[in-house]
């Protein structure tokens, strides 16, 4: 059974779905297959979450039973597992309060401390002779200063000049990184198509 890992066979794996789901998207003549195709990699991807649960519980097993070093987060790591998978059958208020109340203020907390770091970042960036580093952070401070609640009570021009920030240099900025995300794709389908790139085979 060694010829099912030959690449040339994850190779075609790869390039027959995608590029009959790249024809229906301009024809439309392949629908049915197309959903067909969708159905399959929804279920391999189901099956992908339980290898990753799995995965997930004999390694912080194995750190527990071993006492490596951080073993107390993994209780808590498997004990918030189980308590969350739990509940979601069990007592789905409980999930919700989980989900939403403290699932929630902790992501706002993570994104509240990155967001600070970010900003001391800058700040001792500013330091250097770099112009695109003084022109990000005028962009974040007018950024802040248009998002709080008292701006208007500092300067009642934040309001105009933050959203002609939002709506124009941002709006603009963000097109061109999409376009660009977007040629980049199309560049790595073609280079994956012909063979050049060999990252997706696990090698």
């Amino acid at each position: 059974m060694s010829w099912i890992r030959r690449r040339e066979i994850c190779i075609l794996l790869y390039v027959i779905p995608a590029a009959i789901i790249l024809i229906n998207h301009f024809s439309g003549s392949l629908g049915p297959v197309t959903s067909e195709i969708i159905l399959w990699a929804s279920t391999l991807a189901t099956f992908a979450i339980l290898l990753g649960v799995i995965s997930l519980f004999q390694h912080h097993l194995t750190v527990l039973a071993r006492q490596r070093r951080g073993w107390p987060y993994s209780i808590i790591l498997l004990a918030s597992f189980l308590t969350t998978f739990a509940f979601n059958y069990i007592y789905p208020t409980a999930y919700d309060f989980i989900i939403n109340r403290l699932l929630a203020s902790l992501q706002m907390a993570l994104l509240a401390y990155v967001g600070f770091y970010s900003y001391t970042l800058f700040f001792r960036a500013s330091g250097t002779k770099n112009p695109y580093v003084l022109v990000l952070l005028v962009a974040i401070l007018l950024g802040l200063f248009y998002n709080l609640p008292m701006r208007d009570v500092i300067w009642t021009g934040w309001g105009p000049l933050g959203k002609w920030v939002n709506d124009v240099p941002n709006t603009g900025g963000m097109n061109a990184l999409l376009i660009g995300v977007g040629i980049g794709t199309l560049a790595l389908f073609i280079r994956t198509i012909l063979g050049y790139e060999e990252a997706y085979l696990g090698g």
